[in-house]
């Protein structure tokens, strides 16, 4: 083989090494303080009209450059998640 073509074996042994990732274990994962408790099927959790109150403070170098507040409901919040999921193409 000539050119381009012959290093291909070489290109694909490279790539192979770059991408290799070790196998890893899946990491037991809990609530801190649960104790091994589950929640309770029976009972919701969460208000449905729950206010939330969001504040953002930007600074730069130390000094205050920008401030917002927003207050989303539950409801606001949920349509909001179910506008960015269709974005990402999940139904």
């Amino acid at each position: 083989m000539l050119g381009i073509l012959s290093k291909v074996k070489d290109t694909r042994n490279a790539i192979t090494e770059l991408l290799y990732m070790p196998k890893m274990g899946t990491p037991a994962l809990s609530l801190a303080g649960t104790n091994g408790l589950t929640l309770n099927d029976d009972y919701e959790y969460g208000e449905p009209n729950h206010t939330y109150t969001i504040y953002v403070i930007s600074e730069l170098d130390g000094k205050q450059v920008a401030k917002s507040t927003a207050v989303y409901t539950q409801k606001e919040l949920e349509k909001l998640e179910k506008q960015n999921n269709r974005k990402h193409g999940i139904r």
